[in-house]
């Protein structure tokens, strides 16, 4: 790194915070190596950006002189630990012209990615007491061959050669979800590679470079359906929840830090608000006369629950408040009764929303850096 102010230092893990005798300034950083070496780190600030759950278990070992931790004045640090609710229980089955479906990614002003979404308007939310849900058209488990599809069998094996495993650029967990059910059979997914050999080809190349070459990569892969039917993927917000929530557990691991126990809990108003959703999307679809909803099953709110849990995306547990006993930060990110830590993270998130958080994880440390640069030259100038 060339950055003339900045000290990077690899192999370090931060083990505790210490803070001073009144417990309410951060006096070092203890941190150690898998080696054994130990280190401490003094700083004017202190922000922790080490994710939302890491920065919560950091908080909650530093316990020497703050009960359950530091931050958990109000008893709420760890709880309100939120995700999304993410999966398919129904196809959406058009009725208009297949070629004029928009299944995949346009692309915006700026030549970024982008994805067309079934979604509702605040009012519309706000009156049929939704929490805030979306949907977009997806593509078949790559792992179920009967999907037919020879592009997406190709996607199978491929995300499952162990040469490859570890370079296409998907972790194990989405790596997991993209194969969905995994029915095995190679040769019936070979028979569909087969078929499709011809369109592969010319397949191939292009995704290639779009998603390993270009700039801007091509985030996901989808595929046109002739028969004009999709799986409607749905993303849902989790209302925020005291009883959700992460703590430390006994078992440690090889820095001796204690590990976390994970509770995600949803209710009942999750499950329901992702139904009504859909019931509202098939209305549109048969009322417009365009299409409408098949549902994978007659008991929804049950395939709801089974799944729930989607574990992408951390949020809450060091939620933002204005006062004290309503939080762990205040609204400038900053540890209440502290000066000198902050969290930048979706951690400090009240709600999950329905989008991805690296947007407003983004706006947020944005928001931050220029806190922290008014603050300074505020200092220099009372100098």
């Amino acid at each position: 790194m060339s950055a003339e102010h900045i000290k990077l230092f690899y192999g370090l893990t931060c083990t505790e915070i210490g803070t001073n005798e009144q417990g309410e300034k951060v006096k070092l950083l203890q941190a150690k190596t898998l080696g054994g070496k130990e280190i401490s780190i003094k700083c004017q600030k202190y922000i922790l950006a080490g994710g939302a759950l890491n920065n919560t278990r950091l908080l909650m070992a530093s316990d020497s002189k703050h009960p359950g931790g530091i931050g958990n004045h109000s008893g709420l640090l760890g709880k309100f630990y939120m995700g999304h609710l993410s999966g398919d229980i129904a196809t959406v089955k058009f009725t208009t012209p297949p070629k004029e479906t928009i299944f995949g990614f346009d692309r915006d002003a700026d030549n970024t990615y982008i994805r067309r979404r079934f979604s509702f308007t605040p009012e519309f939310q706000q009156e049929q007491k939704l929490s805030n849900t979306v949907g977009w058209l997806g593509a078949p488990e790559f792992g179920d061959f009967s999907h037919q599809n020879g592009i997406l069998s190709s996607a199978y094996i491929a995300l499952n050669l162990p040469l490859l495993k570890t370079r296409l650029g998907a972790s194990t967990a989405i790596r997991r979800a993209a194969i969905g059910n995994d029915k095995g059979m190679y040769s019936a997914h070979i028979m569909n590679i087969i078929k499709d050999f011809g369109q592969i080809l010319s397949f191939i190349p292009s995704f290639g470079y779009g998603r390993f070459v270009a700039k801007r990569k091509i985030p996901a892969l989808f595929v046109y359906s002739a028969a004009n039917e999709y799986p409607l993927h749905y993303h849902s917000e989790q209302v925020p929840n005291p009883d959700s929530t992460v703590s430390l557990a006994n078992e440690r691991d090889a820095l001796g830090m204690r590990r976390l126990n994970i509770d995600l809990c949803f209710s009942d108003q999750d499950i329901e608000s992702v139904v009504k959703a859909h019931h509202h999307w098939d209305q549109h679809l048969r009322q417009h006369d365009c299409g409408y909803l098949e549902y994978v099953s007659d008991d929804l709110e049950t395939t709801v629950w089974t799944q729930a849990g989607d574990g992408f995306h951390q949020v809450g547990t060091t939620r933002m408040s204005e006062h004290p006993d309503q939080g762990v930060v205040d609204i400038n990110s900053n540890i209440h009764g502290f000066d000198d830590l902050f969290v930048a993270s979706s951690s400090t998130f009240v709600t999950s929303g329905q989008a991805n958080s690296t947007f407003m994880i983004v706006a947020f440390a944005l928001r931050l850096a220029d806190y922290l640069k008014q603050e300074k030259e505020k200092n220099s100038a009372s100098k």
